[in-house]
């Protein structure tokens, strides 16, 4: 079972050829499942100093503060994790003709 992380990242809804290959890559791809990251609709937020000290602090002592702060990144990460990358790249690699040794 594949899965992609597509992410958007153009501010263009209409027009914009990063959104077309995008598409396109996933419809050539044909992941199982994907999950859709639109940075134009759903910006993340610049890093603060809260949040730094949510990364570099024990989880189990965070307080709710903490939690709310870093819920964000933690969702990310999680994202990415779901994905396949180096799956993915060797398919992304085999559609532009550059084949990679496994």
């Amino acid at each position: 079972m594949t899965h992609l992380l597509h992410i958007d990242g153009s501010s263009r809804k209409i027009g914009s050829y990063t959104r077309l290959i995008g598409c396109e890559l996933q419809m050539l791809l044909g992941p199982d499942t994907a999950a859709i990251r639109d940075l134009a609709i759903d910006p993340v937020p610049h890093i603060a100093s809260k949040k730094v000290e949510g990364f570099f602090s024990d989880s189990e002592t965070h307080t709710e503060d903490f939690r709310a702060v870093t819920a964000l990144s933690d969702g990310i990460i999680a994202e990415m994790k779901a994905t396949a990358l180096k799956n993915g790249r060797g398919q992304i690699q085999r559609l532009l003709g550059h084949e990679t040794a496994a």
